[in-house]
Formats: structure tokens, sequence, C-alpha cells
């Protein structure tokens, strides 16, 4: 009865807070190690605010790979646009919401290393992104997880899908950085 429903969401919530440290580790380590990995194999031609430039970029286009797999995962799978559930989709939502802080993060350390530590500066440079960060961890994934009840998840896959965009953007500012383009 009762006790078995309170299991069960206990058993969910630890899933879900498991997911979110999981991203978050992912998120962050990645990003230490490809910044490792890019200072080491650039070597003296490449200057530490490259690095965490690329670095960003690494992570970033990594994080719309995966988003867009479950995005076209959920868009191929769903017979019924309104009712039909991901369960990849569901435990994406988790696991890449700390990419949002990851990802703020990270900019703000590459524009550090090449601008000083100003965070007015860095405002009113990347102010837009910052803005849409903050609005998608605050708003976008309660939106997904609790306001829409469960319901167009196909709609929420095909918004994923769009993340492919951002690998090849990511790849263009790689190839911009490390002098390939």
């Amino acid at each position: 009865g009762n006790a078995t429903v309170q299991s069960r969401l206990s058993d969910q919530m630890f899933e879900e807070f498991a997911l979110i440290g999981l991203g978050a580790c992912f998120f962050f380590s990645a990003f230490q190690i490809s910044t490792h990995y890019v200072q080491r194999f650039g070597g003296s031609r490449i200057t530490r605010s490259t690095s965490l430039k690329v670095s960003v970029r690494i992570v970033s286009c990594t994080q719309a790979l995966l988003a867009a797999t479950v995005g076209v995962q959920t868009v191929s799978t769903c017979t019924d646009v309104l009712y039909d559930r991901s369960v990849w989709l569901q435990k994406y939502v988790y696991f890449g919401w700390p990419y949002l802080f990851y990802d703020l993060y990270a900019m703000y350390s590459a524009y550090v290393a090449e601008h000083g530590n100003s965070l007015q500066v860095f405002m009113q440079y990347k102010g837009s992104v910052v803005i849409h960060h903050v609005a998608l961890a605050s708003l976008g994934f309660p939106l997904i997880i609790l306001w829409r009840k469960g319901l167009g998840d196909f709609f929420v896959g095909c918004i994923f899908c769009s993340e492919m965009s951002t690998v090849f953007l990511s790849l263009n500012m790689i190839f911009k950085q490390v002098g390939l383009q």
C-alpha cells in the first residue's frame, strides 16, 4: 500500500539525484580532462586561454551530440506525439541539467584567462548566453519535469534534435581557435 508507493518515490528520487550528480561529474570532468589534453598536445603554441576556449567547445559539442541522440531516439520511437513517453529523454533531462551550470563556469573561466576577472564585463560580453542558461535551468527544467505532467516527450525530443546545429558550431569554433580554418 502506502509504504510501497513511498518506496517507489524514494527510489525514483534517488535515481534523479544520482543522474544529476553523474551529469555534474561528467561535464566538469570532461572540461578538466579536455583542457589538460588540449594544453598537452598543443604545446607552447596553445595558450591557457585558447585551451580553455577549445575545451568549452569540446564539451559543448559532446553535450549537443548526447542531447541530439536522445532527441532522435525519442522522435523516432514516439507513435503518439502527445502521450508517448521516452525513458531516455526523462533520464537525460536530469543528467543534462548540470551542463547549464557547468557551461557558465567554463565560459567564465575561459573569459577570465583571456580578459581578466571582471564579472561585469563578462556579463556585457556574454549576458544573453547567461540569461539563456539561467532561464533554461530555472524555467525549462521544471517545465519539462513537472509542469507538462509527462505529456509531449515527442516535442521535447524535437527541441533536443535542434542541438545538432551546436555540434557544427562548436567544431567551427574549435577549428578557428587552433588555426585550422
